[in-house]
C-alpha cells in the first residue's frame, strides 16, 4: 500500500472488470482425544492432532502415542461484503508469451502428466466437475491445471502462497482461457478475495470439487458457504499443515466434505518432500542470498523424509551438515548416513539470531 492509501489490489480492481480489456471474453474462455480413526467416503484420518514423532515406522500408531500434539487456534477469517464476480485478476496479462514457453519446457519434464493428456483427453472422464484450486500458481501447476481441463474439468484457481506465484503463469493460463486469481505479493485479504473469487463459476454453479493446499480454500467454504458441501464431491489436501487444520475440523465434528490425504501418500513423503524440497530449498537460499553453499555450516533441524533430502542436497553442494533430531530412529539414521548428531541446545544461539535477523 502506498502513501496515499492505495494498495495494488484497489488499482487492478478498478482496472479490471467482467467488461474490461483483458483477454477473457463474456463467455469467459474458460468424540474423545484419542487415536480412534473417523471413515468419512474418500478418508480415514487419525481424530488427534499432529505429533512431534517421526518414527521410522510411521504408520505405527503405537508411536505415535509417545508424540506431543498440537492443537491450533485459527483465527476467524474476514470476509468482505457483496463481491463481483470477476473473470481473472493477474499482475500482467503481456506476459503470457512467456509464461507458455515454460510450461512448454516444464511439460517435457512431466510425460506421465502428458500420458494422462494421451490416454484419457478424449473421453473426458472431468466432465462435469467444477474443480476450484488452491494453489502454487507455477509452471508444474499450470500443466496440470491444463491437463484437468483436457480431461473435461472446469477451473477456477487461486494461490495458496502469495509468494511463489509466478506471474507469467498466471498469464499464460487466463490467455489460454483458464480463470486465474493470482498474483505475486498479495496481500492476506487480497488473498482471501482470490480464493473467493473461485467458489461460483461462469453460469453461477457453484464448485463441486476442490484441490487444496493448507486447507485455505476449504476452510473458506466451511466458514462461507457451509451450504455448498452438500454438493461438493471431495477434496484433496496436499501438506502437513492442511491435514493438521482438518483433522482438527474433524475432530470437532466440522468436517462436512470427504477428503484425499495426498500429504500422507508414499509418493508425497518419499520422493516430493525428500528430493524436490532438497532441491528447492538450495535454490530459494541461493536466490534469495547470492551466495555459496560449499564451505558453509547447515544445521538441520529434523532428519524426517524433508530434512534427509535438504541434507543429502546440501552436503552434496560442499555443505557441512549437523543434524538436530529428538527422535532416536532417525537421529541413528543421521549418524549412519555419515552426518553430525548434536543437541538443538548447542545451536540455539544460531538459531535465534537467524530468526530474528
Amino acid at each position: 500500500m502506498d502513501k496515499s492509501g492505495h494498495s495494488y489490489f484497489s488499482e487492478t480492481q478498478e482496472k479490471s472488470g467482467v467488461n474490461g480489456n483483458d483477454s477473457l471474453s463474456q463467455e469467459q474462455i474458460q468424540q474423545e482425544d484419542g487415536l480412534e480413526a473417523v471413515e468419512t467416503s474418500l478418508i480415514s484420518i487419525l481424530s488427534a492432532g499432529r505429533r512431534f514423532c517421526r518414527q521410522f515406522s510411521e504408520q505405527n500408531v503405537d508411536d505415535m502415542r509417545r508424540g506431543h500434539s498440537i492443537d491450533v487456534e485459527d483465527e476467524n477469517l474476514n470476509f468482505s461484503g457483496h463481491m463481483e464476480r470477476l473473470p481473472y485478476k493477474i499482475a500482467d496479462i503481456s506476459l503470457a508469451k512467456s509464461g507458455r514457453k515454460a510450461l512448454s519446457m516444464a511439460e517435457v519434464e512431466m510425460p506421465g502428466v502428458m500420458r494422462l493428456r494421451k490416454i484419457y483427453g478424449a473421453t473426458k472422464p472431468l466432465k462435469g466437475v467444477r474443480l476450484a484450486g488452491c494453489l502454487h500458481v507455477t509452471a508444474q501447476t499450470g500443466v496440470m491445471i491444463e491437463t484437468f481441463r483436457e480431461l473435461g474439468a472446469e477451473i477456477r484457481w487461486s494461490c495458496c502462497n502469495p509468494l511463489s506465484t509466478q506471474d507469467h503463469i498466471a498469464a499464460a493460463l487466463v490467455k489460454a482461457g483458464i480463470s486465474i486469481f493470482a498474483w505475486k505479493g498479495e496481500t492476506e485479504e487480497e488473498k482471501i478475495w482470490c480464493i473467493d473469487q473461485t467458489i461460483y463459476f461462469a453460469d453461477g454453479q457453484p464448485l463441486n470439487a476442490i484441490l487444496d493446499d493448507g486447507c485455505n480454500l476449504t476452510r473458506v467454504v466451511h466458514e462461507k458457504y457451509p451450504h455448498l458441501t452438500t454438493v461438493i464431491h471431495g477434496c484433496s489436501e496436499e501438506t502437513t499443515a492442511g491435514i493438521t487444520k482438518l483433522r482438527k475440523l474433524l475432530k470437532n465434528q466440522k468436517l462436512h466434505i470427504p477428503v484425499i490425504n495426498v500429504n500422507d501418500s508414499v509418493t508425497k513423503s518419499k520422493f516430493d518432500n525428500n528430493y524436490g524440497c532438497g532441491e528447492s530449498l538450495v535454490d530459494g537460499i541461493k536466490r534469495a542470498t547470492d551466495t555459496m553453499i560449499g564451505g558453509k555450516t547447515a544445521v538441520m533441524i529434523g532428519y524426517g523424509n524433508v530434512g534427509k533430502g535438504c541434507a543429502r542436497t546440501l552436503r552434496g553442494q560442499g555443505a557441512k551438515v549437523i543434524i538436530v533430531e529428538v527422535d532416536p530412529i532417525c537421529a541413528l539414521q543421521a549418524a549412519m548416513d555419515g552426518k553430525q548428531y548434536t543437541y538443538i541446545s548447542l545451536y540455539a544461539h544460531m538459531i535465534k539470531r537467524a530468526v530474528y535477523r
